[in-house]
C-alpha cells in the first residue's frame, strides 16, 4: 500500500492496516499475486458456502471455529463446486441482502456525507460510461455486504484499478483523509475506504452485467 501511505502520515502503520482492511489484501493482489485464472477475497471469519448451496435457503450462517468446518470450507469439494459454477458465471459472491432503504441513504445514515459524494463524483469523472448506472446508489436497495467473492482474474484486475482509482481520488480531493474516532461507534468513520469499497463491488457487477452466482455467507464465530 505504498502508493497510499503519503495521503496519511499522521497515523502508524497499525492505525493504516485497519484503516484499509481488506482493501490491503485487494491491492497485493493486484500487483503482486502470482498469475491465475480465479482470485478469492474475503473480510475476516468470512467464507462462501459453494458446495450445497443450492439446498440452503440461508443467506447467512454462523458456525463455530472447530477443525472439522473449516477444513469443509477449504475443502475440494468447495473448490471443484466453484469450477462448475465457472462454467458459467464469472464471480461468485454472497447472497444480496435487501436493506430497508436505499444504498445512499443507508451509507448516509451513519457514516460522514463527505467521503460518499467524493465516491460519487469520482465514479462520474473517472468512469464516466457509468453514469447510466448510478441509479442503483440512489434507487435500489440491494447490496452483497461483506465483499467476499472469487472472480476471474481478468475480470479482477478490472475492478481493483477501478476501485483504487477512485480511493486515490477521495484522499486526494479530501481536506480530511483520516477523520476521528467516535466514541462509542462501533463502525467507526476512519473504516471509511472498506465501506465505499463494500457498495462499490456490487455496485461495480451492476454497472458491467457481471454473470454472478450468489451462495450462503459463512460467518466464524469465535
Amino acid at each position: 500500500m505504498d502508493d497510499f501511505r503519503h495521503y496519511m502520515p499522521a497515523v502508524s502503520d497499525e492505525q493504516f492496516a485497519k484503516i484499509f482492511g481488506q482493501q490491503a489484501l485487494e491491492y497485493w493482489i493486484y500487483k503482486k499475486a502470482p498469475k491465475c485464472d480465479f482470485v478469492g477475497c474475503s473480510t475476516y471469519r468470512r467464507y462462501l458456502l459453494i458446495a450445497g448451496a443450492s439446498t440452503t435457503i440461508h443467506s447467512r450462517l454462523t458456525v463455530e471455529p472447530r477443525a472439522d468446518i473449516l477444513s469443509e470450507l477449504g475443502s475440494d469439494q468447495q473448490r471443484n463446486a466453484a469450477l462448475y459454477y465457472f462454467r458459467s458465471a464469472d464471480v461468485i459472491t454472497n447472497r444480496a441482502e435487501a436493506i430497508n432503504s436505499t444504498i445512499e441513504r443507508q451509507y448516509l445514515g451513519s457514516q460522514p456525507a463527505s467521503y460518499w459524494f467524493l465516491m460519487m463524483e469520482a465514479i462520474d469523472k473517472l468512469f464516466p460510461h457509468y453514469r447510466p448506472h448510478m441509479l442503483w446508489f440512489r434507487d435500489y436497495n440491494c447490496v452483497n455486504f461483506e465483499t467476499t467473492y472469487i472472480m476471474r482474474r481478468s475480470l479482477f484486475d478490472k475492478y481493483a484499478k477501478e476501485l483504487f482509482s477512485m480511493l486515490e481520488f477521495i484522499f486526494r480531493n479530501s481536506p480530511v483523509v483520516v477523520p476521528a474516532d467516535i466514541v462509542g461507534k462501533p463502525r467507526q468513520p476512519r473504516r471509511y475506504p472498506g465501506y465505499l469499497g463494500e457498495r462499490f463491488f456490487s455496485f461495480f457487477l451492476y454497472a458491467n452485467s457481471v454473470r454472478k452466482i450468489e451462495v450462503p455467507l459463512v460467518f466464524v464465530n469465535d
